[in-house]
């Protein structure tokens, strides 16, 4: 029954006593015994999976597309063939507008196991990290870094490290990347060049109003002579 008659019954009987149906999803009797010597060791089989190479993942629904690349090559490929599409990792920002903002995004392309994005390296200059990298493989990184390394070269790395103790919980950071906010920056950024390009026009019009109305006062001043 879709609710609960309240054991008030009904033509059919209470839906506490239909038969056929089973709220369980397994069958405890089959389990085997707890062994209080041994702790319940990790699924050998998630681990495999760790191991074995990535495979393409396509997920197609009535309005979006969801495809996750495992290579640098195929990523671009399907970027150049769905200009649109959004890059997404953690998903959360897009989550959100799609849900309160009515936006909508017809393919998503999820580029999260491509290794050339999981990967830093240090320079001379600091370290690189992968658009992929996430805020907890980042902040792994910087506090080796600041062990390691002069604390001149490292003021930085604490300033984030002290940055990343205060954003969301360690859930969001095992999963959130760097790749969203880059990509939001340089939407902001063009949104401000274009701002800048219509603040430019704009003086550049008053420019030739003022040209035009210091040319009518000596019309009129011409005509008042």
């Amino acid at each position: 029954t879709s609710s609960c008659c309240g054991q008030s019954g009904s033509k059919n009987g209470c839906c506490r006593e239909q038969t056929g149906l089973s709220p369980r999803l397994f069958e405890p009797s089959e389990f085997k015994p707890l062994d209080p010597t041994q702790e319940p060791i990790f699924p050998p089989e998630l681990l495999l999976l760790r191991e074995s190479p990535q495979q393409t993942l396509f997920f197609k629904g009535e309005r979006v597309t969801w495809i996750q690349p495992t290579t640098l090559k195929e990523l671009l490929t399907l970027k150049g063939r769905y200009p649109e599409a959004k890059l997404v990792v953690g998903n959360t920002e897009v989550g959100i507008e799609m849900k309160l903002k009515n936006m909508l995004y017809p393919v998503i392309l999820a580029p999260a196991h491509i290794p050339q994005l999981n990967v830093s390296q240090r320079t001379e200059n600091g370290i690189t990290f992968g658009a992929a990298c996430t805020l907890t493989y980042i902040g792994g990184e910087l506090k080796k870094a600041v062990v390691e390394l002069p604390s001149y070269r490292t003021e930085v790395f604490k300033a984030v490290l002290e940055q990343l103790r205060w954003f969301a919980g360690q859930q969001i950071r095992n999963v959130a990347v760097v790749m969203y906010p880059v990509e939001v920056a340089m939407d902001n950024e063009e949104v401000v060049m274009d701002i800048e390009e219509v603040v430019t026009d704009v003086e550049e019009l008053v420019k030739d109003i003022e040209v035009v109305v210091m040319d009518l006062m000596e019309v009129v001043m011409e005509s008042a002579e």
